[in-house]
């Protein structure tokens, strides 16, 4: 019988979203913390990666994994790991974390003698022999890019004193991208063999990106249940398209009451690995308003949206196109052709566009207009006739002198003394940015935070209005605004301004409400505005620590706190400067 194999990890091999290639050395005894935060010991710099992510846990020969994060999708060799569990591991498992791919390896081997049940009629091994076929691979790595072949030249030696045929075959691969020849292989005594194994993943969303493991068996009918083996990796570099339908419908013609009309199109990941996109639209003229409705978000991203799609994944996109207002008379229609783009960002950027058209009725259009000229020439034509039958039926008989009417009475008319309108002064409009900085210098706050507080709410859509009725850029529920409204002196929940200085007194409130109470770091804050400050106060009165406030409202707090939040974006960056 082969002797079997144990190995100890003691190197995690990490492999980036580019294809290049880390070791990271595992200390006995000491943890390892992972994710996108400089205080980990392993940075990891993706998208699909939170702030503190894995923990790895290293007490030999025990290897165990922790989840730390629920919102972001890991995977243990393909399947999709518990939040907040620990897993054991072996050699050889491979973790899928945002872009990235860990592998853990050997640093040493042993070899066990295990007690096994002898096999049935089974052939002698030559004594002294411990394997009577050897295998061997001249390469245990290779990389290829999706329709490319990785070829791995194995070596098969004859260790007993008669001839044997042997059969070689791979676990870990789909059969269908797998040759081997020559197979099987007649061996002599001592005779060694070469035996080519090339695997071509076809270019297709299944053929993952990232690394495989594979595993080299040799197997002989003159020796049954004996095995001998080599394990491998392939590693499939990620190759990225997508496809992107035609939109429905593509025209639209708004009836004369329509403020805006509804379109969508359907995009599909071919790459063989999630694909980071953005939606953009545009019209010629540049004057309407687009809308995304993308999968899981609860209000409408404005003008430009990202969306992450799994490999092979299809979605289809509803799109909301609103035009200008619509004039009051007009002879026809008013016509606004537009573009959509969507722009692959992963790997080298690639963007395909699709083209509409909206339409809207003025609100008198060309039959109405006719109806009110044929009206008005009607009423002409019977003023002018009831004129000339009044003349012709005069009677002769009036008198052709007209008396003159008396003169009236004078009358004084009294004089208001009025003091003329003074025109009210203009507010000069104001950025998003601005807005945030006035209000954040009025109560003492950081003007970031707000920032980055109103995108994760609304993403910047002073419209938006959530599925608990919660209103504009900072999403205030309806009754925080009819409490606070008044006492800053707004009115309108939909205008920046007043929406962004009701959020600022409430936070403010909400800091002193916190402070009084013993508790001072600013994450308390966010916490009670997102979860309201009654449930805050049962962890105060309890004298309750972090840990008891739930875990999504912890990472809505630690990561506008910490700077990790979607403010630090391109698009936000964009969206301070859109009122």
């Amino acid at each position: 019988m082969g002797q079997a194999q144990t190995t100890t990890p003691a190197h995690l091999e990490i492999i980036n979203p580019s294809g290049e290639i880390h070791f990271y050395p595992l200390q006995p005894g000491r943890s390892v913390r992972l994710g996108q935060r400089p205080e980990n010991e392993l940075v990891l710099n993706s998208p699909g990666i939170a702030p503190f992510h894995l923990m790895l846990d290293y007490h030999p020969p025990v290897y165990r994994l922790l989840l730390l994060t629920s919102l972001e999708e890991t995977r243990l060799n393909g399947q999709l790991l518990r939040p907040h569990s620990t897993t054991e591991l072996r050699p050889l498992d491979l973790i899928n974390v945002g872009d990235y791919s860990l592998i853990l390896l050997p640093l040493q081997s042993e070899v066990d003698s295990p007690a096994a049940t002898p096999p049935i009629n089974p052939s002698p091994v030559p004594p002294g022999c411990a394997d009577p076929i050897g295998i061997s691979l001249s390469s245990h790595h290779a990389w290829v890019e999706v329709g490319q072949t990785a070829t791995y030249h194995a070596t098969l030696t004859n260790n007993t004193a008669s001839q044997v045929t042997a059969w070689v075959s791979v676990d870990g691969v789909d059969p269908a991208w797998l040759t081997i020849a020559p197979s099987p292989v007649n061996l002599e005594p001592g005779e060694q063999a070469p035996v080519t194994l090339t695997i071509t993943p076809p270019p297709l969303p299944t053929s993952s990106a990232g690394s495989h493991a594979l595993v080299v068996t040799v197997t002989s009918s003159d020796y049954p249940g004996w095995r001998g083996s080599q394990e491998a990796l392939l590693i499939i570099k990620p190759c990225y398209d997508f496809a992107l339908s035609d939109l429905t419908p593509k025209q639209q013609h708004l009836a004369r009451f329509l403020q805006s009309g509804q379109t969508a199109i359907t995009l599909t990941n071919k790459s063989n690995c999630p694909a980071l996109f953005e939606l953009s639209g545009v019209d010629e003229a540049k004057v309407c308003h687009f809308e995304f409705q993308l999968p899981e978000e609860t209000v409408s991203l404005v003008a430009t949206a990202e969306l992450r799609l799994p490999a092979g994944q299809t979605t289809s996109i509803p799109i909301r196109i609103t035009p200008p207002s619509r004039p009051w008379i007009r002879p026809g229609r008013c016509s606004y052709p537009y573009t959509l783009t969507v722009t692959l960002l992963d790997g080298r950027p690639t963007s395909r566009s699709v083209s509409g058209q909206v339409s809207s009725a003025p609100l008198i259009g060309p039959w109405l207009i006719t109806l009110i000229i044929f009206c008005l020439v009607a009423l002409a034509g019977l003023g002018a006739q009831l004129l000339v039958e009044q003349t012709w039926l005069r009677p002769v008989f009036l008198s052709l002198v007209t008396p003159t009417p008396s003169p009236l009475p004078y009358r004084p008319t009294a004089t208001a003394t009025s003091t003329p309108n003074t025109p009210p002064v203009a507010t000069p409009a104001l950025t998003y940015e601005e807005i945030f900085q006035k209000v954040a210098l009025q109560y003492g706050l950081d003007w970031r935070m707000l920032a980055e507080l109103a995108y994760r709410e609304s993403r910047m859509n002073p419209f938006a209005v959530g599925r608990d009725s919660d209103m504009g850029l900072m999403q205030i529920v309806p009754a925080t605004w009819n409490e606070w409204a008044p006492k800053v002196g707004v009115s309108d929940p939909f205008d920046p301004y007043s929406n962004v200085l009701v959020a600022g007194a409430y936070l403010d409130y909400l800091r002193s409400y916190c402070r009084a109470r013993g508790y001072y770091d600013t994450q308390w804050i966010l916490v009670g505005y997102n979860w309201g400050p009654d449930n805050l106060g049962r962890i105060f009165e309890g004298g309750g620590g972090w840990e008891q406030v739930p875990e999504k409202q912890r990472y809505y707090a630690l990561n506008i706190v910490t700077g990790t939040g979607i403010y630090r974006t391109e698009l936000t960056q964009k969206a301070l400067t859109l009122p």
